[in-house]
């Protein structure tokens, strides 16, 4: 037998057999049923266990634990909702009163190679209801619908919005990519945020990055982590202990406070403000003072250098 071949295999046998005994591991501990799945093959599953058709236009609730949820328009004036699993799952797709429901459980399952499974929804693009999505594990991507309100709890998975009406996203970990929503409240433990576009985000995160396009009011807490923002047009409140806090463009039409434990600041453009700034142990350099103005902008900073122009 070729030597190379021979350490493959032996490689090959070592992680199935490590992963096997995690496997087994994790249903003793949890008392749950197991299967092992060896499936050739990446990307999702195309066995369509379930698929229904609803004519009237309802909330839509979603509940699963392991799966990638897709939001997608529909041409026509329906709701479809599609579910693709490779694995033993209780699901359902049913309608409830005034909501239409959608539940997926997958039984406790370890694989390699295998496929994912997959919620698709598609909603007409006028849809103008709530949206509420639970998971567990899993991704969630959200087209374009400018009057629908969506509300997304995740404990692990990525959570990709284009465009919706107000939106709450609160997730263990993953990242949360929002290009335009009226109102966005995000709450992240571990993961970045990026918001390109809104009339108000608040936004909270442990340990990640924040990114900012366009705003007008802007309310931001975070413990690890920079903050980047294009432009805010109205108000902002940002709190960070560690990380860096750099702004291009802050037009100030009300009281507005930034507050850093340790970190730079640094503001290419303040307009329609008196900036008043210290630190502690750090260079203070505010070159446009509108000392004639009521309003303020008021930075803190225990350790760190802090520049407006």
């Amino acid at each position: 037998m070729n030597k190379g071949l021979g350490i493959g295999l032996i490689v090959l046998l070592t992680i199935l057999v490590i992963a096997g005994s995690i496997g087994v591991g994790f249903v003793l501990a949890n008392g749950k049923d197991f299967s092992f799945n060896f499936s050739g093959g990446f990307g999702y599953s195309k066995n369509l266990v379930e698929s229904k058709e609803f004519e009237s236009i309802k909330d839509i609730k979603v509940n699963t634990k392991t799966a990638d949820i897709f939001v997608e328009e529909n041409e026509e004036d329906k709701i479809l909702v599609e579910i693709y699993s490779d694995y033993e799952k209780s699901h359902d797709i049913s309608e409830i009163d005034n909501y239409i429901n959608v539940a997926l459980e997958t039984k406790s399952s370890f694989g390699i190679f295998t496929k994912q499974t997959k919620i698709l929804i598609k909603i007409p693009k006028s849809y103008d209801k709530d949206m509420d999505i639970k998971a567990t594990t899993g991704d969630v991507k959200v087209g374009s619908f400018i009057d629908m309100d969506l509300n997304i709890v995740v404990t692990t998975g990525d959570s990709n919005i284009k465009d919706v009406k107000d939106l709450t996203v609160v997730a263990t970990t993953g990242d949360v990519n929002v290009t335009s929503a009226n109102d966005a409240t995000i709450t992240v433990r571990t993961g970045d945020i990026d918001v390109s576009n809104s009339k108000k985000s608040v936004i909270k995160t442990t340990t990640g990055d924040i990114e900012v396009g366009i705003v007008d009011d802007l309310f931001t807490s975070s413990t690890t982590g920079d903050v980047n923002i294009s432009k805010v047009n109205n108000k902002l409140d940002i709190t960070s202990k560690t990380g860096d806090i750099k702004i291009n463009n802050a037009i100030i039409n009300e009281n507005s406070n930034i507050k850093v434990t340790t970190g730079d600041v640094k503001i290419h453009e303040a307009t329609g403000c008196y900036v008043d700034a210290k630190s502690k142990i750090g260079d203070v350099n505010v070159d446009n003072k509108d000392r004639k103005s009521d309003i303020e902008l008021k930075i803190t900073s225990n350790v760190g250098d802090i520049k407006v122009n």
